[in-house]
């Protein structure tokens, strides 16, 4: 097995960027680092006029994988909105010419507005039904999407098959450099290690693993293509900007009518954002995000049912192969990052705890969440039969 050459995640070379906007978009200004995630580095670009939002998708291992289908996943959310068959997502600035984004030595950039807003997860936390109001205006969006009627080309290339598990080859990789590297420069590095080569643990994610595979077949063999939809693939709290009602704006394409209401009774407003990975799914793929909570997801599906989802060809097997692939993929991430992209003990020790605390402790639990969703939609398949 050849070890890919992964490297070391470098600082975007910003003034390289900030001339390709000048270029592309007419617009010049300062940025500023605002933050990142597995895939970019994003900035605050402030100009005299405004302020906008710009990613940056650099020469690092997962960069690359989703720059590879950047333009066709923002078109579909493009379209999306230009058709108005969703009207609560932020879509990207076109350039001069007309595209999406602009590549350069720096990697791939996306020019967006700027919102001035929180995440969800920051103002209400991470479990999506939690507030009802708020629940209702999720599954509002969602049949939206899962019900659009975007012409259905060729899948994006980066997740051309979202049943896809060669991910799997990235553990092997992983595991067998840590127990053979013997010399690491960060302490950081060698508590991943004894984290993560402990027998225990080994056992834990070669089980998941398997189990995956198991999965991959069911979903084939159940659910064909032909009954996929139109889904987001990275749903989570964190990507629902929550923010005061705004008057309509053709750039945001936010002019609904059914927003929900703050702890103050403000009329509020959810935005979707990080189309970065949009394509056909089973709709089980986004709505895995509301299967957390022992009571809030069967009241979700009757939202989104009565709001035009289809619920009744739901699948437990289904969600539990996109539960267990987001956290094997998510794994595999944070384990990349620590070995071979990061730079600094801090960062690692942030990423050591996403992987003990997220992965292992979700890996651990799903067999018991996956019996809980199957009674859950048990008991919902026999409430709608009865009614």
């Amino acid at each position: 097995m050849t070890t890919p050459q992964w490297r070391q995640r470098s600082p975007i070379d910003q003034q390289a960027a900030l001339k390709a906007i000048s270029a592309s978009y007419n617009l010049k200004g300062t940025l500023s680092l605002q933050g990142n995630s597995f895939s970019c580095d994003w900035f605050k670009l402030v100009t005299l006029d405004e302020n906008y939002f710009v990613k940056v998708f650099g020469a690092w291992r997962i960069a690359l994988k989703c720059a590879s289908c950047l333009d066709e996943c923002l078109n579909i959310s493009a379209k999306l909105a230009e058709t108005g068959q969703m009207s609560d997502i932020v879509v990207p600035l076109k350039t001069n010419d007309g595209n999406l984004t602009v590549t350069g030595e720096f990697g791939t950039l996306v020019v967006f507005p700027f919102v001035e807003a929180k995440t969800l997860a920051d103002v209400k936390g991470w479990d999506c039904t939690a507030d009802l109001d708020l629940m209702r205006t999720l599954a509002r969006l969602f049949a939206q999407l899962h019900t659009a009627t975007i012409p259905r080309k060729a899948q994006p290339n980066c997740n051309s098959m979202v049943h896809d598990v060669s991910f799997i080859d990235e553990w092997d990789c992983c595991l067998s450099t840590m127990q053979q590297q013997q010399n690491w420069s960060r302490s950081t590095q060698q508590e991943l290690v004894s984290l993560m080569t402990s027998d225990d643990v080994v056992s834990l994610v070669q089980s998941a693993i398997e189990r995956l595979l198991k999965l991959q077949t069911h979903l084939l063999d159940t659910c064909p293509p032909s009954e996929w939809c139109l889904c987001h693939t990275d749903l989570h709290a964190a990507n629902v900007l929550y923010c005061k009602k705004q008057k309509h704006n053709d750039t945001l394409h936010n002019h609904h009518h059914d927003p929900g209401t703050d702890n103050n009774d403000e009329r509020v407003q959810l935005l979707l954002i990080d189309w970065d990975d949009v394509c056909w799914a089973p709709a089980e793929c986004d709505l895995r995000c509301f299967t957390e909570s022992n009571t809030g997801f069967t009241q979700f599906l009757d939202m989104y049912k009565e709001l035009g989802g289809k619920v009744d060809t739901l699948d437990t097997n289904r969600f539990e192969f996109y539960i267990i692939r987001r956290l094997v993929v998510d794994l595999i991430d944070w384990l990349v990052r620590i070995i071979w992209e990061n730079s600094s003990s801090d960062t690692d020790a942030e990423d050591i705890k996403e992987v003990r605390d997220w992965s292992i402790m979700g890996l651990r639990s799903v067999e018991k969440d996956a019996q809980r969703i199957h009674q859950q939609l048990t008991n919902y398949n026999q409430k709608c039969a009865r009614v």
